[in-house]
């Protein structure tokens, strides 16, 4: 006799929690746009000058008012801009105008918003590369995912340095990244200095179930992953590898062995996700012959 398998019991409130989880979802998602659109348009740049209404807001830009409307009641609804229903004026605080309008802070953030529009653009090619287990190379994505990156790690990365090579949130997505290394081996002056900037993460899954570890593992399906196996070898690390499994695959993978990696480790916020970036210096003065 076939035991029947019984249903499983259906929590209303659990079940509905979730459904409010996928709107706020769908919300942050289209929000992603929204903020392209209004770095391009020039809405936040305006609004950094003080209080606009929607008429003044697409007077300044010279831009459709229903569009500004809605944009603005979009902006307000997620928390980027404040309305004042008495005045009918929406304000963009100082702390968001200094993300979202000054390109030389490090907290500058229209590019980062741009390299998620660009990198969906590109959903149907990497459908396509899953399915037949193959890859999707930087040079096939979207033009938004090269401009965004240009833009957002450009004030993070601005530093002069000599007999350095650098490898800046790049070595994840190599096919090869073991190679690249040992090129740089040959590159590295006696006295040179390889530094290497990789995402932060965790040692393990759990340490980078935080909100910054999701947008990297999505950056990591979509982009950076099918990188890596559109290229030779295919190692395709990810871009949450842990910082000791690191050290499996870069300097020592390299035959770098002997020299000494310089990995600052998290100052107590992995849980919120907050490091963004893990930083290797590789120093040269102890490669052997």
């Amino acid at each position: 006799m076939t035991d029947l398998q019984q249903a499983p019991t259906i929590d209303v409130d659990k079940l509905m929690a979730f459904v409010f989880k996928a709107v706020d979802e769908v919300g942050a998602t289209l929000n992603t746009a929204l903020v392209v659109l209004g770095d391009k348009l020039g809405y936040y740049t305006t609004m950094a000058g003080g209080p606009v209404t929607p008429a003044q807001l697409a007077a300044s830009t010279g831009t459709g008012e229903p569009y500004a409307r809605e944009w603005l009641n979009a902006q307000a609804a997620g928390g980027y801009v404040e309305y004042d229903a008495t005045a009918g004026r929406y304000t963009l605080p100082p702390e968001q105008a200094a993300a979202l309008t000054d390109p030389s802070s490090p907290a500058y953030l229209p590019g980062f918003f741009q390299i998620a529009l660009g990198t969906t653009h590109d959903i149907d090619d990497v459908l396509l590369a899953a399915r037949n287990h193959a890859g999707l190379g930087w040079h096939e994505h979207h033009a938004d995912v090269h401009d965004g990156c240009e833009r957002f790690f450009r004030t993070m990365y601005n530093a002069h340095w000599s007999d350095l090579v650098t490898t800046f949130d790049a070595l994840h997505d190599m096919g090869d990244p073991v190679g690249a290394g040992r090129h740089v081996r040959a590159a590295l002056a006696p006295e040179g200095t390889w530094m290497v900037v990789e995402p932060m993460a965790g040692d393990s899954v759990s340490d980078n179930l935080n909100p910054v570890g999701r947008a990297y593992y999505g950056f990591s399906t979509l982009l950076c992953t099918p990188s890596s196996l559109a290229q030779g070898v295919g190692l395709a690390l990810g871009t949450q590898r842990d910082p000791h499994g690191s050290a499996t695959w870069s300097p020592r993978a390299a035959s770098l062995d002997s020299i000494p990696s310089h990995r600052p480790r998290s100052t107590g916020s992995s849980k919120s996700g907050f490091d963004r970036t893990r930083l290797s210096l590789v120093k040269g003065s102890r490669i052997g012959p």
